[in-house]
């Protein structure tokens, strides 16, 4: 393999990691978003129509879908700029993620909504920094 070749597929791993920290900020945010207005007014959701999106299965495939893409980013994240900060911050949000799904299915509503929202948080701040990081020279 040149070395053109090999700068090739590195820029192109770079680019590919920056798009997943891109639409895990976005994921992560709405997340955020979604535990918020769950919780403090859901009948906002009914009214335009998304009640789906209070359904057990819709949270756990939010969930699924914003830890997914935190992992994959994590992975390529690691390979790219090998951040510790990234790695923590989206590992810790991957987790609170999971544990507010498991919290509010055992009755615990208002610590899974602080649980959820920080985890959202935490992986937006977790996709951030890898874009940052990934940025810089």
């Amino acid at each position: 393999m040149s070395s053109e070749d090999a700068a090739s597929d590195t820029a192109h791993a770079s680019t590919e990691g920056r798009s997943l920290d891109r639409m895990g900020a976005v994921a992560s945010t709405l997340c955020s978003a979604h535990c918020l207005v769950c919780s403090l007014a859901p009948s906002l959701f009914g009214l335009f129509g998304l009640g789906v999106l209070l359904s057990h299965e819709a949270e756990w495939a939010l969930t699924l879908l914003a830890a997914g893409l935190a992992l994959v980013a994590l992975f390529f994240g690691w390979r790219r700029h090998r951040s510790q900060v990234v790695a923590v911050a989206l590992s810790a949000g991957i987790l609170g993620l999971i544990a507010a799904r498991f919290l509010e299915e055992s009755g615990s509503e208002n610590l899974a909504l602080f649980v959820g929202v920080g985890a959202g948080l935490t992986l937006v701040f977790g996709h951030l920094r890898g874009l940052r990081t990934a940025n810089s020279p």
